[in-house]
């Protein structure tokens, strides 16, 4: 009687055809590894579930920070006697497009006109006033009406809004160029050209 050990006719004992199973299956194992590697492009190594879920923080744009920034200053609700600081009035000014010597001339307009106050209010007709916010932008008579028509202003009381007021300056004086409607470079507008807040950034 053939023993246990022995199931097959040929007398092939069980730990050989263990052994032959074993290597055939090492063998497959093997292929199969280099298959999936070859086609996968990169290393065997997965990523942990909990590292492939994390994502980058998005930066954001200086065009989105601008938005931002001038939003808050247009939403912002301010008091008659409360202007914007030296530094606020740069980096509002800088936004709207001032640049260089455009932006410390139109610094010092504002400074020279309102003291940077978005509220500040001139109504004295005698003067042939009718002035409004930071850059007091007169809109005495057809004067104002010709400007509410060339900057589709709703009322004279939007440029109380200090973005309005200086974006309008911004296309009255050409990028800053022209200050002919603010009597140019007076005795005044020096005094405040010389106190320019030089750490602000440009």
């Amino acid at each position: 009687m053939i023993g246990v050990r022995y199931l097959f006719k040929g007398g092939i004992p069980m730990e050989n055809i263990k052994e032959k199973l074993s290597d055939v299956l090492h063998h497959y194992v093997a292929i199969a590894i280099v298959v999936l590697y070859l086609f996968s492009g990169s290393t065997l190594n997965p990523i942990p579930p909990a590292q492939a879920l994390v994502t980058k923080p998005v930066l954001q744009t200086n065009v989105q920070l601008k938005k931002q920034t001038l939003e808050k200053f247009s939403n912002t609700v301010y008091k008659p006697s409360v202007g914007l600081t030296d530094q606020e009035l740069v980096q509002l000014l800088s936004y709207v497009g001032f640049e260089g010597n455009a932006l410390k001339m139109a610094w010092a307009v504002a400074k020279k006109e309102s003291h940077g106050r978005p509220m500040a209010y001139n109504g004295n007709r005698n003067t042939g006033d009718s002035s409004y916010g930071i850059f007091q932008i007169n809109m005495l008579g057809n004067l104002g009406f010709d400007r509410k028509e060339k900057f589709d202003l709703d009322s004279n009381y939007s440029l109380f809004d200090p973005v309005i007021n200086a974006e309008i300056t911004y296309s009255m004086t050409k990028g800053g160029t022209d200050w002919s409607s603010w009597k140019g470079l007076t005795p005044k507008t020096k005094e405040w050209l010389a106190k320019f807040p030089t750490k602000s950034k440009e």
